[in-house]
């Protein structure tokens, strides 16, 4: 049986004032995080599309790491 979901914390205060400011920053992707993140895009969709289980094993986990690994400290992919 499903977990019920938690209620969303609402921000006050200075956190309210950071995360409005943080939502207004637009930071644009490079092309080489965009080819990188495609890559991984298209390799997951052939999983798919092959028939392939839908359960990820250790290597196509190591495999998806390295492809979200870009030269900036941000991973699209894989964001926590």
């Amino acid at each position: 049986m499903a977990r019920p979901i938690k209620e969303t914390p609402i921000l006050f205060g200075e956190d309210a004032r950071r995360f409005e400011a943080m939502m207004q920053q637009v930071r644009k992707e490079t092309p080489e995080e965009k080819r990188v993140r495609m890559e991984a895009y298209n390799m997951v969709m052939k999983w798919f599309e092959n028939g392939k289980s839908t359960r990820m094993y250790s290597w196509q986990f190591r495999i998806m790491k390295l492809l979200c690994a870009c030269k900036s400290k941000t991973i699209h992919l894989c964001r926590k």
